[in-house]
């Protein structure tokens, strides 16, 4: 049973906390009651390629406007990449991981590849509220405590001098966009 919808994409983050990371591809839908919305995203990281609403291209109010935009398309997603698993590490009685990626790409690109630690101070990761309703974030462990023996190769060991919590992220380039996936390890003394 087919419908009319209210809103056919409505994309709404938020300035705190833009929506990132996902990508539209090949999206053909019905029009709607009401205009399309897009409030808060990160250009960045959100790819819209092919997409579609009524039979035309995708036009939404951006962030509040009072007039539709046309919201432009891109040519070319970024590789869909495969870290691992999240891991716990234990000193006592061994220091390194291997990690092996895994990246797909639709555009059949060169791909290159680049580990990371994230570093601790960024991209903050809310754990809620304290009691003075101030926003706690997740503390991680110093990236410099992580070597990584083959940063540019699919598959790497990877090696901690501390206990914490690290992300371990796998960027895949294809000379246009960069898709990443991140994997947590807890490392125990």
């Amino acid at each position: 049973m087919a419908g009319t919808s209210i809103y056919p994409v409505k994309l709404e983050g938020t300035e705190a906390s833009p929506l990132r990371d996902f990508v539209l591809d090949g999206v053909h839908l019905g029009a709607g009651e009401q205009p399309n919305v897009v409030t808060d995203i990160d250009d960045a990281t959100v790819f819209i390629r092919d997409m579609t609403v009524g039979g035309q291209p995708l036009l939404a109010r951006v962030d509040g406007a009072e007039d539709e935009t046309l919201i432009p398309q891109v040519s070319n997603i970024p590789p869909d990449v495969y870290a691992g698993e999240e891991q716990i590490v234990s000193l006592a009685q061994n220091d390194s991981i291997t990690l092996s990626g895994d990246a797909i790409d639709v555009d059949e690109d060169q791909l290159s590849y680049q580990w990371e630690a994230v570093a601790a101070n960024s991209e903050a990761v809310s754990i809620g509220e304290d009691a003075a309703g101030n926003n706690v974030n997740y503390t991680f462990g110093d990236e410099n405590a992580v070597r990584i023996a083959s940063p540019s190769a699919l598959s790497t060991q990877i090696t901690f001098s501390a206990p914490g919590t690290y992300r371990i992220r796998l960027n895949v380039a294809d000379g246009q966009a960069t898709g990443y996936h991140t994997v947590f390890i807890e490392v125990r003394k």
